[in-house]
């Protein structure tokens, strides 16, 4: 529904403001028309994955790419829409397929860099009362694998539960409000790492964590 929504804004936009702009560009320069192109549909794309949208066409092969290989946008964009690109190149000629490569390529960086900004991974840190709820939803939504240990409160001299995790930066928000769900008074810091290998993923189990969930709510 989100990548429906995306679409239909996007077309209509682009034919509502069409008619405003030169249909060759602002500037003749074509070195202009592909930085400044580049830089601002990177952004937008960029803006649109953050939200949890997806851009039709081979934005959703990328994205799908990136998921499950961890492959950065930049690259996936330079192979995926690079056949785009030499089919251009046979039909129009190499100079425009040469600056439409250099518009890609600062499209991928600009996307890059509004969906992860200047680090990788982010680091989470959850002081909860109902670890295993949080960490049970945690693994089935995000697929990440969660490290638990207990700590003691120094004020209160109180043993709490300290769940540990890396997401990326577009899956901050959907963690930020699973954990609210589940347990609203938890303590949660997010911190910036620059990589991060290895981990083990947990199959699915929606009926454990759906049990799991909605007993916590329960109680709390």
């Amino acid at each position: 529904m989100r990548t429906l929504y995306v679409t239909i804004f996007y077309t209509v936009g682009v034919d509502l403001t069409a008619r405003f702009f030169p249909p060759g560009g602002i500037v003749d320069d074509l070195l202009l028309n592909a930085l400044y192109g580049g830089v601002l549909g990177g952004i937008g794309y960029g803006l649109v994955v953050r939200g949890r949208g997806m851009v039709s066409g081979t934005g959703i092969i990328s994205r799908v790419l990136q998921l499950r290989t961890g492959i950065p946008v930049s690259q996936l964009y330079l192979v995926i829409d690079g056949f785009v690109i030499i089919a251009l190149g046979l039909t129009f000629g190499w100079e425009r397929a040469l600056y439409g490569w250099m518009m890609l390529f600062i499209w991928g960086l600009a996307s890059d860099y509004v969906l992860e900004g200047p680090s990788v991974v982010r680091i989470v840190f959850i002081v909860t009362n109902w670890p295993e709820a949080v960490a049970d939803v945690l693994m089935e939504r995000l697929r990440v694998g969660v490290t638990r240990w207990t700590g003691e409160g120094m004020y209160t001299a109180e043993e709490r539960a300290i769940l540990f995790c890396t997401v990326t930066r577009p899956d901050v928000e959907v963690l930020r409000s699973v954990v609210a769900e589940i347990d609203p008074a938890a303590f949660v810091v997010i911190g910036q790492g620059h990589q991060a290998s290895g981990g083990i993923v947990r199959p699915p189990d929606l009926a454990k964590v759906t049990v799991a969930a909605g007993e916590a709510q329960d109680v709390a």
